[in-house]
């Protein structure tokens, strides 16, 4: 699960290889998937993720307190 990633604006495309790169890691480590945490609501972001033509979505939960 990524809780985190940060890449640097002024080369293009960083935050994708990033991503590219840490995926042929964990894949060569014995792991299928990979969990990028949630898009928060930000457009920009969903289209990220989504670009990553995700296999399937967890199912999302809201916890209140009474």
């Amino acid at each position: 699960m990524g809780h985190f990633g940060k890449a640097l604006n002024n080369y293009e495309k960083s935050s994708y290889y990033l991503e590219v790169v840490g995926a042929g890691w964990f894949n060569k480590a014995g792991y299928y998937y990979m969990n990028l945490q949630q898009d928060t609501g930000l457009l920009g972001l969903r289209e990220a993720k989504m670009s990553y033509h995700p296999e399937y979505f967890l199912k999302k939960y809201t916890i209140k307190k009474n």
